[in-house]
């Protein structure tokens, strides 16, 4: 194994700044063609990668590629982790769970959807929430499949991302703007908060919740990155507003790391002191190219990359796993 130290260094307007340094470790190379798009780490500690080629699970030694065992699309486009189960979107539609290493077709009478799956949640009443890329909104509620769309009142159905708030909202990014669903008795709910009209057809790409779930970091395409307050309903623009955001990941409710269409940077920023500081690296053997990033529940940094593979981070190191450099098809990552 060699093993490279480099540095890391965390800047901003302010003068002060924090070092890491960078562990390789070399593993299988047969990443290359997956097409990665998102990285995850799961709690039993396996890293898990969405490609174009399958699911992807990583002991930090080495992977192997989960298929599905029909003629469906394996392209991965979003991961769920509900307790152990690890469900699985796919662009053809298709969901899946994967448990004790089983990789299981989820069976409902109404069928899958058929649009590629963004996102996947389960809120706190149990209900199981799937975004889907063209379809609007799905809820299963155990028994049926319901669909909510555009003759719902959604704005677009076209939906890019999704989050569930503590006391049972939901918020869902479209490229026309922000909505809450909600379902009840039945019911569809649709409605327009009151900080949204500050968004109106904006292209929402992130959603994410404080852990006391009384903020929501709401990312934009065009328009940076906004904090609602959602107990004043007041819409905060940050200092990154000329940014394209893409990924937003909590440390702290009051820190976090934030991914940019700019594929070399990520920014670190304290809503606390209202700073924002660009994390650059220096040494690498090529440019970054930063596809995904996920922070777990040990406040551990991964960063899926195109030309320098998996890279995990804390607050003391960051690992790069040059065994998946040079990757061409992974979609995403969890662990």
């Amino acid at each position: 194994m060699n093993v490279h130290i480099l540095w890391i260094l965390l800047f901003s307007t302010t003068v002060f700044g924090q070092q890491y340094h960078f562990n390789h470790h070399e593993i299988s190379t047969d990443l290359v063609r997956s097409n990665p798009s998102v990285v995850y780490r799961h709690k039993t500690d396996f890293v898990f990668i969405a490609s174009s080629e399958g699911l992807l699970k990583y002991d930090g030694i080495k992977h192997k590629v989960i298929l599905r065992n029909d003629s469906g699309s394996n392209k991965v486009r979003s991961l769920f982790q509900d307790n152990h189960t690890l469900w699985i979107g796919y662009e053809d539609g298709a969901i899946y769970t994967y448990v004790n290493d089983m990789l299981t077709p989820w069976v409902i009478p109404e069928g899958w959807p058929n649009a590629p799956i963004t996102s996947i949640l389960r809120d706190i009443s149990g209900l199981i929430w799937i975004a889907t890329y063209g379809e609007g909104l799905y809820i299963y509620d155990n028994k049926t499949l319901y669909n909510i769309d555009a003759d719902d009142g959604l704005l677009s159905t076209d939906i890019y991302t999704m989050v569930a708030m503590k006391d049972g909202r939901i918020f869902v990014g479209t490229d026309a703007g922000i909505q809450e669903c909600g379902f009840k008795n039945n019911q569809k709910l649709i409605l327009s908060p009151a900080f949204s009209s500050a968004l109106k057809n904006d292209i929402i790409t992130v959603l994410q919740s404080t852990h006391d779930g009384s903020k929501l970091y709401v990312g934009t395409y065009e328009h940076g990155l906004w904090l609602a307050d959602l107990r004043t309903n007041h819409l905060i623009q940050t200092p990154l507003s000329n940014q394209n955001i893409t990924d937003i990941q909590l440390l702290l409710d009051d820190e976090m790391i934030i991914q940019t269409d700019n594929k070399q940077q990520l920014f670190h920023y304290n809503t606390n002191q209202n700073i924002v500081s660009g994390i650059s690296t220096s040494g690498l053997e090529s440019d970054l190219s930063i596809i995904d990033i996920f922070v777990d529940v040990e406040a551990s940094i991964w960063i899926l990359c195109r030309n320098n593979g998996l890279v995990s981070a804390s607050a003391n190191f960051i690992k790069f796993y040059t065994g998946i450099k040079d990757i061409q098809t992974i979609q995403s990552i969890k662990a």
